[in-house]
């Protein structure tokens, strides 16, 4: 990835009740890594995760 742009990951999360929610990572240049818990809990998983990037 070019050094002006940075990446974040997007996560949807789903509770044991079906409640869903999106949190997100931090934006992080070359060599980081974005990542997210959803939840603590062990009642709670992912739908689905992806990375988006932007220019800087």
């Amino acid at each position: 990835m070019p050094s002006h742009y940075k990446a974040q990951v997007v996560v949807r999360c789903v509770d044991y009740r079906g409640k869903e929610a999106t949190v997100e990572g931090p934006w992080v240049g070359n060599g980081q890594t974005s990542s997210r818990l959803c939840s603590a809990s062990p009642n709670v998983g992912v739908l689905w995760q992806y990375h988006t990037y932007k220019y800087w």
